[in-house]
């Protein structure tokens, strides 16, 4: 069996320091019985947007020095080199990226690590795009409270990338709540327009949104057309392998401020299922498991039993189910 023994050495560190302003490497020793000369990439992100850092672990044998580098991959200059060196050792080498925030990397690249003059080479794809725009949530009526630097993300759910969304449970008597488009201060926050229902204002002096009834609520928030919406959300769900198309079959919510999980133990069939709010198809979600989608394809159940089903729909990440059959 494989195995890896993490250690300290000041020396290791020192020569795996790479030489270049954009990364950082450190490296830890790796038994794996293998013998010759060995590098490879052992893992690194798909997708990574601008003025994000990523990691790429690299796993080495008998190699003293390899060059990683970003090259475009339909051909061109590239846009990071660094030289990182290793002990003569099995060994684990991570490296840390820092991506520019301006956009130079755009697109498609290969990262290369090769040793030797290059006689030996490994390669993988990486793709660098723009990343969503993100609006925050803050106030005494959720978990985050009045700190902005704790404000919770709202997610893009609009194709012009104006309008922002989160599930979130609010305790309608501790004081409202606010959006910001940042959590660095508060600065552009926006609060309640009292010239219409509904609307919001860019006025530090705007006084605060808030719920009549304590609950789970999906808010909406459109910032160039300075909307809002805040509605009860309750999830149920509904299909074939529930019972019926016809009627949700109600999730229980689990906790207060905080939580994001609603769940349900009940007997499924074979078949298939969706989720939905308020027993309504206006919001539903399907498709992958890991990463549902409003609209998203069916949930299939394979093997009829007793299970237990989770929702979560946290503010960071994809919104996510799992099925745990009892």
């Amino acid at each position: 069996m494989n195995k890896y023994i993490k250690f300290f050495n000041p020396l290791a560190w020192m020569l795996c320091f790479a030489l270049g302003l954009l990364a950082w490497t450190s490296c830890s020793k790796y038994e794996h019985g293998l013998e010759g000369v060995r590098l490879s990439i052992n893992s690194a992100p798909d997708t990574i947007t601008f003025g994000s850092n990523f990691n790429v672990k690299l796993i080495t044998n008998n190699v003293s020095n390899f060059t990683l580098s970003l090259v475009p991959e339909g051909g061109g200059t590239s846009v990071f080199d660094t030289l990182v060196q290793v002990d003569k050792v099995n060994a684990i080498v991570d490296v840390s990226i820092g991506v520019p925030a301006n956009g130079d990397w755009n697109g498609a690249f290969l990262l290369r690590a090769s040793y030797d003059g290059g006689q030996t080479e490994q390669t993988k794809q990486i793709f660098f795009r723009e990343g969503d725009p993100v609006f925050y949530i803050v106030g005494g009526s959720i978990s985050s409270g009045w700190e902005p630097d704790l404000a919770l993300p709202m997610r893009v759910y609009s194709d012009d990338k104006n309008a922002f969304e989160i599930y979130v449970y609010m305790d309608a008597a501790d004081g409202g709540f606010k959006f910001l488009p940042t959590q660095d201060g508060w600065d552009g926050g926006l609060g309640k327009d009292e010239s219409a229902d509904g609307k919001i204002v860019d006025d530090g002096g705007a006084p605060n949104l808030e719920v009549a009834t304590s609950g789970f609520y999906h808010v909406r928030m459109n910032k160039q057309a300075l909307t809002y919406t805040a509605v009860l959300s309750n999830w149920g769900v509904i299909g074939d392998a529930t019972g019926s198309w016809d009627n949700s079959t109600a999730m229980d919510f689990d906790g207060g401020k905080g939580s994001y999980t609603w769940t349900k133990t009940m007997n499924l069939s074979v078949g298939e299922f969706k989720f939905r709010a308020n027993d309504s198809w206006d919001i539903n979600l399907g498709g992958d498991m890991s990463d549902l989608a409003y609209d998203g394809a069916n949930i299939a159940i394979t093997s009829a039993g007793n299970y237990t089903i989770t929702l979560n729909l946290k503010p960071e990440g994809g919104y996510v189910t799992t099925l745990a059959k009892n």
